[in-house]
């Protein structure tokens, strides 16, 4: 049995949220979104956040549940017209696409690294885990965002949802990715910030879990909505302190 990050032969870790700090640049284009609009309203913007989010995550748990599959980009210009419609505000389509571009470009631009990733990469590496990543943002960007980030070189295998056409939580990607690292489930370990999507899709593919709570959510919510089976090994509230789970 694992004990510490290092006695498992492959760590799998969530990419928005885990790895990087990509919480400005969705409310930075919807900012843009809203000037462009003439819309001045704060209580405005925040109806339409939550109905953004609520969309975006009911667009997910359809592809997830076997419907036809949904590029990221996609998800997102939908979610955006759900959002704007939830008050009373609606456009044309070339206003929506340029909207989720606008999204497209700043999740490369302002997606920053979380503190202490490079130290705990550095630990794994010396240990020889194998390392891979799986996100349900957008395709393609991965790759570029790790470059600019300087830590590509750290990962073995990338999985983006134009992998398997499909998001976390379903265990495909987790199952494409254990393959591609040649690792077992028991084997690999699974670190990211979505319980629903990282833990609970961890645990439907038969892999350890490490919720790494940056929101602050209840844990006990958690498990009465997904069940005790779901339960992380691990919980922190920043990839930092993954640190303290090196040694014994």
């Amino acid at each position: 049995m694992a004990t510490t990050l290092g006695d498992y032969a492959a760590i799998i870790f969530d990419l928005d949220g885990t790895l990087t700090d990509t919480k400005r640049f969705p409310v930075r284009a919807s900012e843009k979104l809203f000037e462009h609009l003439g819309i001045d309203s704060e209580l405005l913007f925040q109806q339409y956040l939550q109905g953004l989010v609520k969309d975006y995550f009911r667009q997910i748990d359809a592809v997830v549940d076997g419907g036809p599959y949904i590029r990221p980009l996609d998800i997102v210009k939908n979610a955006i017209g759900a959002g704007l419609e939830s008050i009373g505000v609606r456009v044309e389509q070339e206003v929506l696409a340029a909207a989720a571009e606008d999204f497209s470009r700043l999740h490369l631009e302002l997606s920053e690294l979380r503190p202490g990733t490079r130290e705990l990469l550095d630990y794994l590496r010396d240990r020889d885990v194998r390392l891979g990543v799986i996100t349900n943002s957008f395709e393609g960007h991965m790759n570029v965002i790790l470059e600019r980030l300087r830590i590509a070189q750290y990962f073995d295998v990338l999985v983006d949802p134009s992998v398997t056409h499909t998001y976390k939580p379903h265990p495909r990607p987790f199952w494409y990715a254990t393959k591609q690292l040649d690792v077992s489930a028991p084997e690999a370990l699974v670190i990211g910030d979505e319980y629903y999507a990282d833990v609970v899709g961890a645990h439907r593919a038969g892999i350890d879990a490490v919720w790494v709570n940056i929101r602050g959510a209840s844990l006990d919510d958690n498990l009465r909505r997904f069940g005790v089976a779901s339960a992380p090994k691990y919980v922190v509230e920043d990839i930092s302190e993954l640190l303290d789970l090196t040694s014994p």
